[in-house]
């Protein structure tokens, strides 16, 4: 390619430095590191099979498997099953149980962790053929009845609940100045729960000082006067839209069915929605966090894997699972640090106890660093003008 005049060759070699200074160089700044796999089974059997009542694998699933198999100490100690949600229905968990006694045979695990209330009842109702001389513990759900615990074995476990209460007052605590809060739920039984105590933890932040929520609200879209038929996901979109971006913040307390009872896929949903939403989004399940869930509250995987490897070595030092009375943990915020920062807020206003993930930067590692990038930039611009000159004495000849 030729050019007729020096002035081309001038516009031209311009546009490429000003391109050079906006386009960043080198690794993308903030990418998200993936998390550790699930461990998988190696030769021989494994000391704990960890099954999980869910359709798919998600960073919770992922972060458990890991936090278990290196509080055992062997990371091929772990053998994770994807079972499914309840929804599911029998003949789906019928074929799960006939694949896994063709795949095991009469090899036994040690222990058996069932996570979730699904993975509870598959645990209760196969353990003669799959699990017999196996410790079940099970987590990811609230404390079984008695009956159910009977019907188990060898059983103990660490129920888990949600915080509704914890979760909004962890929203004021991050944005103070919050004037809006939009509530997501369905039209189940546990949704209606979870809107009456997030309403009650928006009245007792009312009387916090330090927040401004004296004229702040709280509305929940398709369950207000007049428009109370539920949501759809096109009023689920539309909701997004509607979050203000000053003061506005959304409380996710779930979104499995729509207005008309249809199963909804919840991880896709809350995915639109916090994509649309210009405020952040706070929810009560570790399993939204990547999907654009800024802030939950809840017993961190990593917590939980510790705690029932702990629960598995007493049991393997002789110690009567039944006999066990493990002391429940506390939820606590779990925070994507870089989703929220998006938002404002910074890590100096976290609570001590919180577990960040994708941490950036912080304030003062900025400033050390600016120094620098304002040298390069300045070097940069000197570069450019000295070019600039000298193609235009160039051009004068």
């Amino acid at each position: 390619m030729t050019f007729r005049s020096h002035k081309q060759r001038l516009r031209l070699l311009t546009a490429w430095l000003v391109l050079a200074l906006l386009v960043p160089s080198g690794p993308a700044a903030g990418r998200e590191a993936p998390l550790a796999d699930i461990p998988t089974k190696g030769s021989g059997r494994p000391t704990a099979v960890l099954l999980h009542g869910v359709d798919a694998p998600d960073g919770r699933t992922r972060e458990l498997g890991s936090a278990l198999a290196l509080g055992l100490g062997d990371p091929d100690s772990v053998m994770a099953v994807i079972l499914g949600s309840p929804e599911r229905g029998d003949d789906h968990f019928h074929a799960r149980f006939e694949a896994l006694r063709t795949a095991w045979g009469d090899d036994s695990p040690v222990a058996v962790v069932a996570d979730g209330e699904s993975a509870f009842a598959f645990v209760r109702k196969y353990r003669e053929d799959l699990f017999a001389q196996a410790s079940v513990f099970y987590c990811g759900m609230s404390a079984p009845a008695p009956e159910y615990l009977l019907q188990c074995g060898d059983c103990t476990g660490l129920a888990e609940a949600e915080d509704v209460a914890a979760t909004v007052e962890l929203l004021f605590r991050l944005r103070p100045r919050t004037r809006l809060v939009v509530g997501i739920a369905d039209g189940s039984a546990e949704a209606a729960q979870r809107m009456l105590a997030a309403k009650a933890a928006m009245t007792e932040a009312q009387t916090v000082d330090a927040y401004e929520t004296a004229r702040a609200g709280m509305i929940f879209p398709g369950h207000e006067p007049g428009d109370d038929q539920g949501l759809t996901l096109a009023g689920l979109r539309g909701a997004a839209h509607g979050v203000p971006a000053s003061g506005g913040a959304v409380l996710f307390l779930g979104f499995a069915s729509d207005a008309q009872g249809e199963p909804v896929d919840e991880a896709e949903a809350v995915a639109m929605f916090a994509a649309r939403s210009a405020g952040p989004v706070f929810g009560l399940t570790e399993r939204h966090l990547g999907a654009g869930v800024a802030c939950v509250v809840t017993v961190p995987a990593r917590d939980l894997g510790h705690a029932l490897a702990g629960l598995i070595l007493r049991a393997q030092a002789g110690e009567p699972v039944r006999e066990m009375l493990p002391e429940p943990l506390s939820p606590r915020p779990v925070i994507d640090m870089a989703t929220l920062a998006r938002f404002g807020v910074q890590a100096a206003n976290l609570p001590q106890n919180a577990l960040v993930l994708n941490e950036v930067d912080r304030p003062d590692e900025t400033a050390e660093a600016l120094p620098v990038g304002l040298g390069m930039a300045t070097l940069a611009v000197a570069g450019l003008a000295g070019l600039y000159l000298l193609l235009r004495r160039l051009a004068s000849r």
